[in-house]
Formats: C-alpha cells, sequence, structure tokens
C-alpha cells in the first residue's frame, strides 16, 4: 500500500483560494471543522463524478490527519500556503492546529467511504462520505452511458 503523507505549515489566512464560491463555479464545496477529537460534519454526501473541494479546518489544539481510501486512485489536489501538490494515491494529509488544508478531486464510484485521524490517541475520530449514483433513481450502469 502506498502512502504519501504530506505535512501542510499554512494559516487559514493564506488559504483562503478565491473567496466564496461562485453560481458558476463548478466545484461542491464542503467545509470540515477538525478538533479534539471529531470531524464536523463527519457524515458526507456526494455525486459520483462530481467535482469536490473539501476545506479542512483545524481549529483544535493538537495536529491532526484527514485519512481516506477514498483518495487512494484517482489524482487529487492538496492545496496550502499558495503550493498545490497533485498525484495519485495520496491516502493521508496532515492538517496542523490552527491551519487548513483543501483537498480537490472527482469523487469516485457510488460507495461508501470511511474518513479518520489514525494520530495515536485519536481512536474514534472518525466520518463517513457516502457517494452516491451520477442521478437519482439511475443504477450506476445508466450513469456511465
Amino acid at each position: 500500500m502506498r502512502r504519501v503523507l504530506l505535512s501542510l505549515c499554512i494559516t487559514a489566512a493564506a488559504c483562503a483560494i478565491g473567496g466564496g464560491a461562485r453560481a458558476q463555479d463548478p466545484w461542491k464545496t464542503i467545509s470540515i471543522e477538525v478538533d479534539e477529537y471529531r470531524f464536523h460534519p463527519d457524515r458526507i454526501t456526494l455525486r459520483a463524478g462530481e467535482p469536490v473541494r473539501l476545506e479542512l479546518h483545524n481549529i483544535g489544539n493538537e495536529d491532526h490527519e484527514f485519512r481516506s481510501r477514498l483518495f487512494d486512485g484517482p489524482l487529487i489536489d492538496v492545496v496550502g500556503a499558495g503550493v498545490t501538490v497533485s498525484g495519485t494515491g495520496i491516502q493521508s494529509v496532515l492538517v496542523d492546529n490552527g491551519s487548513t488544508a483543501v483537498i480537490k478531486w472527482l469523487s469516485p464510484e457510488p460507495g461508501t467511504y470511511i474518513f479518520e485521524c489514525r494520530i495515536p490517541s485519536h481512536h474514534g475520530m472518525d466520518g463517513v462520505i457516502i457517494v452516491e449514483n451520477a442521478r437519482p433513481g439511475t443504477t450506476e450502469k445508466e450513469n456511465k452511458k
């Protein structure tokens, strides 16, 4: 299993990328607050193939990890402090306390994907991302047409 752990030492102010979402913005933006010892929200629903911008705001006093097999295969971008790192197989992003990281990717096939912080002593800090069919009421095969 390939694992790349990115440590992003950034401030929330340095991570203001493009201001708010505009009506023509194709990215679905989801903000998650991270602190001791929870993600909020801890349940997210997406559509398959949807472009997603996940903003992780560490408002806690400790560093936290955002780890998910959701990012195992697709090309993703991790943005922070004016730097973008792109790649595949990135499963984990470390977000320092008081900072923000942004992960951008196309959501995968329908399914349920767990995310968690695997830092020792952060046991139970987890959540779920549910990816639904691209068009409600259709099968996965119909969505690929």
